[in-house]
Order: C-alpha cells, then structure tokens, then sequence
C-alpha cells in the first residue's frame, strides 16, 4: 500500500514505523489494561474478603476490554454487600474501599493506555464499540487499530 505512494523511500520507511509501532502499542496497552485490572481487583477484594472473587476478576478484565460499563461499577455490590455486613460500623472502611477502587479503575486506563499509544483512553473505548458494533466480535481488535492508523496518517499527511 505504500509503494505507490509518490514520497522518498526513507519517509515511506517511517511511515511503516510509526504504524508498526501503533499496531504493538495497542495490543500492548490492550493486555496490560486487562491484566491491571484483573489484578488490582484481585488484590483489593481478596483484601476485603469479598465473596465471589473469581467472578469479579473475570468481570473487571472482561470490562477492560469490552468497556460496556466503567469497571469501578463491580465495587457497588461488594460496598453494599461490606456495609450491609458490619451492621453500620464500617462505613468509613467501606466509602475507603469504594474510594481507592475508584480512583485506581479510573486511573489504570488512561496511564496504561496513553503511555503505549498517542491517544485518549475515551476515544480508546469509543474505537472499541465502534468495532464491536462494526466488525462484530473481532471489532474490538479492529476499532482500535483502525483508529491508530488513521491518526498516524493524519499526522504524516497533515504535514503536506
């Protein structure tokens, strides 16, 4: 697809570069969001003794890939669940757990994200759903490259 484009060989070379380098950093970024919150979940609510613990680490790393619903979401239940259990004593340690997974499952996307690609963790999402809606099941591989691509094309060409 490059060769026909009219530039010198070396831009062509770094075009082909920076669209390797987009297409590893969105898998990369991809398997560390997932692997971050699978394993932020697993620490935090096995530190609680939250019941169930396999099943909101399968769901926080489902919801990592598949933003259908903003992964602090998980914490709602176990919060009712821990406030409901200490018969209203713990309300400062349960808002502390709310709090802290929070603010961590906000956190981990746009650091993990926006260090391995040059992009918004919300236009991430937004490419995810997009290439879900699109391409079916194989769209959330899709949508983001797709993305990645088209703003390093913009990039490069938006120089001419």
């Amino acid at each position: 697809m490059l060769a026909v484009l009219p530039f010198p060989e070396e831009k062509k070379q770094d075009i082909r570069n920076k669209i390797k380098n987009s297409v590893q950093g969105v898998f990369k970024s991809t398997g560390k969001i997932l692997l971050g919150h699978c394993f932020f979940t697993w620490i935090w609510f096995s530190y609680y003794s939250i019941k169930y613990l396999y099943l909101y680490t399968f769901l926080s790393g489902i919801l990592a890939i598949f933003p259908l619903i903003s992964p602090w979401m998980l914490a709602i239940i176990p919060s009712l669940t821990l406030y409901a259990m200490s018969n209203g004593l713990g309300f400062i340690s349960v808002s502390i757990f709310f709090m802290v997974y929070f603010l961590a499952m906000n956190l981990i996307d746009g650091f993990l994200y926006e260090a391995n690609v040059r992009a918004s963790s919300y236009l991430y999402g937004l490419s995810v759903a997009l290439g879900v809606y699109s391409f079916g099941i194989e769209g959330f591989l899709y949508g983001p490259l797709l993305v990645c691509v088209l703003q390093i094309l913009y990039d490069t060409f938006g120089k001419y």
